[in-house]
């Protein structure tokens, strides 16, 4: 018999078939050895289940009659990156196998997509909110749940399936809970400064002043080719909802990309500064200022700032929303953190 280990963070569970069937089991141990001890246990009440009520495989914790017939999740992932173009160019590759991955782990890649209901992906969130994070002491982000469960209920589309099962079981988000400041932004410009001599950190100075400018993603930004940079506006096609948007340039946005035309001459502003290197550098950059476990400084930080800035100086929802290009104002209304100054303002406070 082929038994497979796999870790789930708190025990060591395994993966196995009997006559045909499949079986995932916790094995209630945190080291394979142990586990191992515990394998013929297992299997043998698992035998004697099947024996007496011919029951179907077993999910994490949960006993499920699977239905008959549908794609295998790696099935619908292999059909999903030869017909999803939109999807796969507007994500970056390695985030969307790393997120397959994950969500074949969990369920098994043979696992068929009519396998799934509503209280087993639910159990799965439950679980996932509570799995342990990179650093020590933290959990899974929100992010990179909604991340799985996305891409769990792409898959479930892709293969026909009814999609109803994981759809708006998003969980609250990452719930920024500060705004960052003027003291922290020119700390990271003054680091930039001084570390000059690093590959790319003066475009990475540039690029966080035009975040603050616009409240672009990141990605739109790098994203810019010089066709996107007219002379009083700037075009971002190369968007996460797919449409492009229009918005109109400040004046310390005008001089920073007059910099950039000035000092490159690549295909677009920031077309020279890779992914990985913003990110090596702002990871750095982070770490030098004592902020490596803040949660909230990060460069996705700029954007609620550059929105929330907007809202204090009395730009409206819509506005906001058209600037940043989200398509729900609700989306933005998560994005605008109210000051205390802007909030005594509105109510006639001096």
């Amino acid at each position: 018999m082929n038994i497979r280990y796999y870790n789930r963070g708190t025990a060591i569970w395994i993966d196995f078939r009997i006559g045909g069937e499949r079986y995932r089991e916790a094995t209630g141990c945190t080291v394979q050895l142990e586990a191992e001890k515990q394998v013929p246990r297992i299997i043998s009440e698992c035998v004697a289940k099947a024996a007496k009520a011919q029951v179907a495989p077993i999910l994490p914790e949960t006993v499920k009659v699977a239905q008959v017939g549908g794609l295998t999740l790696r099935e619908a992932f292999k059909k999903g990156m030869l017909e999803r173009e939109k999807w796969i160019e507007s994500k970056d590759k390695d985030s969307i196998n790393l997120s397959a991955e994950s969500v074949m782990k969990y369920w098994g890649e043979e696992t068929t997509v009519n396998t799934f209901t509503r209280e087993l992906v639910l159990q799965w969130r439950s679980e996932m909110l509570k799995a342990p994070g990179k650093r020590a002491g933290s959990t899974l982000t929100h992010s990179t749940i909604n991340h799985r469960l996305s891409m769990l209920t792409t898959l479930l589309e892709v293969a026909g399936a009814a999609p109803h099962t994981v759809k708006h079981l998003s969980t609250k988000g990452n719930g920024r809970e500060r705004r960052i400041t003027d003291v922290e932004v020119e700390a990271l410009q003054q680091w930039l400064e001084e570390n000059n001599w690093r590959t790319g950190a003066a475009a990475m100075g540039q690029l966080v002043t035009l975040g603050l400018e616009t409240g672009a993603r990141a990605g739109e930004l790098r994203g810019l080719s010089w066709g996107d940079v007219g002379t009083d506006t700037l075009t971002f096609r190369d968007t996460k909802n797919f449409s492009s948007r229009t918005i109109p340039m400040t004046e310390t946005a005008k001089y920073v990309l007059a910099s950039r035309r000035a000092s490159t001459v690549q295909v677009g502003p920031f077309s020279d500064l890779s992914k990985d290197r913003y990110v090596e550098l702002w990871d750095l950059a982070r770490k030098a200022l004592g902020l490596g476990l803040d949660v909230d400084f990060v460069f996705h930080g700029l954007r609620h700032e550059a929105l929330s800035r907007l809202s204090d100086s009395g730009a409206n929802g819509p506005v906001i929303q058209a600037i940043a290009g989200h398509s729900s104002i609700v989306t933005t209304q998560r994005y605008i953190h109210s000051s205390l100054a802007a909030m005594a303002t509105a109510m006639g406070i001096k």
